[in-house]
């Protein structure tokens, strides 16, 4: 109880936005890879700042697998940086739904959201959203890579082994009850589906017999 009462509150609005933000960039492909985003606990605030005509700035901290950043004071640099930047730019634009119209360079970012976005591993951006800045997301397709890091929450049921009431009977706490190395029917329950099978408890392994709606 006390450590949900210590969470710290959040303005419902600010939290959609979040999810809005995260969930729009997440998946999207670029160049052969896949962006991820995500918000951090203590944002990196850390500059120069690209600062765009709709109070949006972005920093960014590697890019095509080389550190990088903007420097306040070198606007040729900046551009250049754009340049290359140029395709990741336009995607967050898409799937936000926002215009990024280079204005200025800054050491410090606007005031609002920051979000990390990653794409794979060869660069990084942060990426400052105002408050004030509307947001019209688009769907990002799926993205098989991602796959591997959902967390899903299932249920697995094992049909116990049959042994007859007067058996049954006679068993006690701290009886061991030996059943053999055969596998056993289960049924797994995933994402509202329900997949008969069979469950193999020396290999740990289910196999899937058929698939039904839960």
């Amino acid at each position: 109880m006390n450590a949900v009462l210590t969470l710290p509150a959040m303005d419902p609005d600010e939290a959609e936005r979040r999810r809005v933000a995260v969930a729009a960039l997440t998946g999207v492909k670029v160049d052969g890879l896949v962006l991820g985003a995500r918000i951090e606990g203590m944002p990196d605030l850390r500059g120069g700042w690209l600062r765009f005509a709709n109070g949006a700035g972005l920093a960014i901290d590697r890019l095509e697998g080389a550190p990088l950043r903007f420097d306040a004071d070198d606007a040729v640099g900046a551009a250049a940086l754009i340049e290359r930047a140029e395709s990741l730019i336009a995607a967050v634009e898409a799937a936000l739904g926002v215009s990024l119209e280079p204005e200025d360079l800054s050491a410090e970012p606007p005031a609002g959201l920051i979000v990390t976005i990653e794409h794979g591993a060869a660069s990084r951006l942060r990426l400052a959203l105002p408050v004030a800045l509307p947001l019209l997301p688009a769907r990002a397709d799926f993205a098989p890579e991602l796959v591997g890091a959902l967390t899903l929450p299932a249920t697995l049921s094992i049909e116990g082994p049959r042994i007859a009431p007067h058996d049954a009977a006679g068993l006690g706490q701290g009886d061991l009850l030996l059943i053999g190395g055969d596998t056993l029917p289960a049924r797994l329950n995933v994402a509202g589906r329900s997949i008969a099978g069979r469950f193999d408890p020396a290999a740990r392994q289910f196999h899937i017999l058929s698939i039904g709606a839960s």
